[in-house]
């Protein structure tokens, strides 16, 4: 069964850059049957990414987040499962290119960095662990999306403030749209990483005393409490759409330097492999 996760985590980054080639056909209207060939490209690389997680979960008896690798690779899977959601259930196709390049370079990483076989503590299979770390996947993919939509709704209103009207404002959704989706996506993203903080203080009360003290634990609240406010100033201080988006960029950058930190130089309890 290792030799099949190896090949899995192999073909992983190839599947996704499949699929990003034919979104970036579908955006720059290279071909008219694009947009379909690409759906099927996602569709066949979320069925390997599932295969792939649930065979190295089966194998190592533990929900794969145990290291930055799987991390990553979990992360990845979420983001772009989201976004294959959210394109259904909107009908906006020519984010794809975007979204999944984002998604690729963190499958890429993911696959580069994969460790050899350890020993997984008994603890990444306790019931309440596993709710808390998939509502931290799930918060981390929504404000990846956020970040994404915000980027680039804040390129499209560049483009429109300077009246430049070429592929971007022709292939892009409207800006409302795009804003929209990024402020929405920051909610889902604030709700379940609250979810994911509240739950982990317990179970951490539980396995780790002291654990507030934590770097990893301590940077999370940051970042959750970034988002919150940038949130509860939209929507009650009435802060601009651009200045709220803007602020949430902010966040993210908080967010990928506090993982980044974490990961590669802050002790933590949350490293298990």
């Amino acid at each position: 069964m290792d030799l099949v996760v190896r090949l899995l985590t192999t073909l992983l980054p190839m599947a996704y850059l499949l699929a990003v080639v034919a979104y970036l056909f579908d955006f720059t209207g290279f071909h008219p049957r694009a947009t379909r060939i690409a759906r099927h490209l996602l569709n066949l690389a979320l069925i390997v990414h599932a295969a792939q997680l649930l065979t190295r979960g089966a194998l190592y008896a533990h929900m794969p987040v145990a290291s930055r690798a799987e991390a990553l690779g979990t992360v990845a899977f979420a983001v772009a499962g989201a976004y294959l959601l959210v394109e259904r259930w909107t009908s906006v196709e020519r984010t794809g290119v975007f979204v999944l390049g984002f998604v690729l370079v963190m499958q890429t990483l993911s696959s580069a960095l994969v460790e050899p076989v350890t020993t997984f503590p008994a603890v990444l299979r306790n019931p309440l662990f596993v709710v808390h770390a998939g509502s931290a996947v799930l918060g981390y993919a929504a404000f990846g999306l956020s970040a994404v939509y915000g980027v680039l709704s804040l390129l499209l209103h560049r483009t429109l403030k300077r009246r430049r009207f070429g592929l971007i404002f022709d292939r892009l959704p409207s800006l409302d749209l795009l804003t929209g989706m990024s402020l929405s996506a920051a909610t889902v993203g604030a709700a379940f990483l609250g979810t994911a903080i509240a739950l982990g203080m317990v179970w951490a009360s539980l396995e780790y005393p002291g654990f507030l003290s934590d770097p990893k634990v301590v940077m999370t609240v940051l970042v959750w409490l970034s988002y919150v406010g940038v949130l509860v100033a939209y929507h009650w201080l009435k802060w601009s759409r651009r200045r709220a988006i803007e602020f949430t960029l902010v966040a993210f950058v908080l967010l990928v330097a506090s993982a980044l930190a974490t990961v590669f130089g802050l002790p933590s309890f949350h490293t298990f492999a």
